[in-house]
């Protein structure tokens, strides 16, 4: 296959495949460069006063399974130079986050079929550790947890009917409690708050005024 082809496989338009480094029944390695040649100062956001200082190290990356193998992806990490702020700084790529191992692409796919099944069966899919899964699922758990309250919250300001469930459960049983707000017509939680008593409640309610829902009556 020619590496015009793999480009187009891979999905990732910031590189250029130079090689097919190693290949087995297992993984697949390749070697790739930046199309850009120079990127722009992080200060004064410059491309022209921009030069190269060389390469510290070749970054190793995982990225979406080929044909069933495991692909990694070898990207020089390349230095750069402002020749005017006279700041130093390494090269950025969009297709990875800054000192991570795994693509976006990849870490987006194994949070995915982890939210749908579990993060051992995603590991089993993706031939990675299970801790592995279990800390990249727990990385976007809190941003989609947001994501979902604040959906959830939406949906019920706008509500005719509203009917609010406030429900306990025990973390600990006998000693730590939580309580849910729930959207009862929506089939929603809306918010989890400690404890279960109704100071517990009422302090809540001082503390997220914004978030106190005025539902249009029913006539």
């Amino acid at each position: 296959m020619q590496n015009q082809y793999i480009n187009e496989l891979l999905n990732i338009p910031e590189l250029h495949v130079s090689q097919i480094l190693f290949v087995d029944h297992n993984e697949l390695h390749i070697d790739a460069t930046p199309v850009a040649h120079l990127q722009s100062c992080p200060i004064c956001l410059s491309v022209q006063h921009v030069i190269r200082k060389g390469i510290n190290r070749t970054r190793t990356v995982r990225h979406l399974s080929v044909f069933k193998r495991k692909s990694y992806l070898h990207v020089p990490a390349i230095r750069l130079f402002c020749t005017t702020c006279h700041a130093g700084f390494g090269w950025t790529y969009e297709f990875v986050g800054h000192k991570q191992r795994y693509s976006k692409l990849f870490r987006s796919l194994a949070v995915e079929q982890a939210l749908g099944s579990t993060a051992a069966h995603c590991a089993r899919m993706q031939q990675e550790p299970p801790s592995t899964v279990q800390r990249l699922h727990q990385e976007v758990v809190p941003q989609i947890s947001e994501q979902l309250q604040a959906k959830a919250w939406a949906a019920a300001k706008t509500m005719t009917g509203l009917v609010l469930g406030v429900d306990d459960f025990a973390i600990k049983k006998g000693h730590t409690y939580n309580t849910g707000i729930h959207n009862h017509r929506g089939e929603t939680m809306l918010d989890l708050l400690p404890g279960r008593k109704l100071e517990d409640l009422r302090s809540y309610a001082a503390a997220h005024q914004t978030s106190v829902i005025c539902a249009p009556r029913q006539s």
